[in-house]
């Protein structure tokens, strides 16, 4: 009731965030959640992203898939397409989302080519060294990290260069 009818920002948050908890046992609880994915304020879409979970899933795993996908290509947050691409990741093991996180490694955020490093990373590993080798000149640390990341646990000799270069 609560996330519906306040008209405070904190108040629809601080809802958001205590249904996290009961939406395993709760119907009402995962609607009102999918349902936060859709507010006007960015940081309660966040935050409802965070509260998917497995049990949020629950009958509702196709709906938040495609409204999840979009997010990572329409939101105009970049912090929220982030977590999308981390939520897809997380709790889908779909071959259909590769293009959407190949789509995401063009994003103006860096943060956000990060992330889609990241689930590219679980979800492609053959592919996963030539695709963060197309990165490697990017000049931004979150991405240069998450590039570290990958080349030390599927790399070999060959990125001793790239440690080299980046890390002097």
């Amino acid at each position: 009731f609560q996330y519906y009818h306040a008209p405070l920002y904190l108040d629809r948050y601080e809802a958001i965030s205590a249904l996290g908890a009961s939406a395993e046992k709760d119907s009402l609880s995962r609607k009102t959640i999918t349902d936060a994915l859709q507010d006007k304020f960015w940081k309660i879409r966040e935050t409802a992203i965070h509260n998917i979970s497995k049990d949020i899933l629950y009958g509702k795993k196709e709906v938040l898939k495609q409204i999840l996908t979009v997010m990572i290509i329409k939101d105009p947050k970049p912090a929220i397409r982030s977590a999308a691409i981390a939520c897809l990741s997380d709790h889908y093991d779909d071959e259909d989302l590769i293009a959407a996180y190949k789509k995401a490694m063009n994003d103006s955020a860096y943060s956000v080519v990060a992330e889609a490093l990241e689930a590219l990373s679980k979800k492609k590993p053959d592919d996963i060294l030539s695709i963060a080798k197309t990165q490697e000149e990017v000049k931004n640390n979150t991405v240069k990290i998450a590039i570290a990341r990958i080349y030390s646990e599927r790399g070999s000799d060959e990125q001793h260069v790239f440690f080299k270069k980046t890390f002097a």
